[in-house]
C-alpha cells in the first residue's frame, strides 16, 4: 500500500466483479427447446431486448437465490486487489433492480459471503455517491457520475457494451482488456489515487 489515506472506490458488483451474464445464459440454456438450442449453436442467442428473452431473463433473476449464487469475474478480482493495493478504500455500489427486490438482500448476501468487509450501498442513482474512481462495466451508470465527478476515473472491464465511449469521456474512462492492461491500470489508479 502506498499510503495511509481514506480515498474511496466505487465497486460495481453485476459484470464487475459478479458474473451475471454467465450465469444467465446458462440458466437461458436450461430454458430452450431442442430448436432454439441449434438456432443458438448456428447464430448466437438474440439481442436481449427481443421479448421472449427479455422476458425469460427477467423470470430468471427472479429466481430465489439466483443473485446470491453467483460467480466472480476473475479479471474483475485482479482490478479490485489493484484498487485494495493502491490503497483505496473500497465501496461495493450496485443498482438494486426497480422490480426484482429479492435481487438487494441478495446482492448484500453475495458481498458478506465474497468479500467480507467490505461496505455495499445499494441505489438507484450511482451518480448520487461519491469516490474518486468507479470500478463499473455499464455506460448508462457510470456517465452520469461521471458528469457530477469531473476529476473522476472509471475503469471497466472491455465489453462490446461499453466499446463506444463518448468523446468528452473517453479520456476520464479506462477499458481494461486483462493482464495485457495490468501496467496502464495500475498507473492510472495511482495517479487518481495520488492526485
Amino acid at each position: 500500500m502506498i499510503t495511509e489515506k481514506n480515498v474511496t472506490a466505487l465497486i460495481d458488483l453485476d459484470g464487475t466483479l459478479a458474473d451475471l451474464d454467465e450465469a444467465v445464459i446458462s440458466k437461458l440454456m436450461e430454458m430452450a427447446s431442442p430448436i432454439e438450442l441449434e438456432d443458438y449453436a448456428k447464430n448466437g442467442l438474440p439481442n436481449r431486448e427481443v421479448p421472449y428473452i427479455r422476458a425469460r431473463r427477467n423470470l430468471i433473476m427472479r429466481q430465489p437465490g439466483f443473485w446470491s449464487s453467483l460467480g466472480i469475474i476473475p479479471d474483475g478480482l485482479t482490478v479490485l486487489n489493484a484498487i485494495r493495493e493502491i490503497g483505496f478504500k473500497p465501496m461495493i455500489l450496485s443498482k438494486g433492480p426497480s422490480t426484482k427486490y429479492l435481487a438487494w438482500a441478495e446482492k448484500i448476501q453475495w458481498v458478506r459471503e465474497n468479500f467480507p468487509g467490505i461496505p455495499v450501498t445499494l441505489t438507484e442513482d450511482k451518480s448520487l455517491s461519491y469516490g474518486k474512481i468507479m470500478f463499473d462495466d455499464y455506460k448508462p451508470y457510470f456517465q452520469p457520475w461521471l458528469d457530477v465527478r469531473p476529476r473522476g476515473l472509471v475503469i471497466c472491464l472491455a465489453t462490446p457494451d461499453n466499446e463506444d465511449i463518448e468523446p468528452k469521456y473517453k479520456d476520464r474512462v479506462f477499458r481494461y482488456h486483462g493482464q495485457q492492461d495490468y501496467e496502464e491500470l495500475y498507473l492510472r489508479l495511482k495517479e487518481a489515487y495520488e492526485r
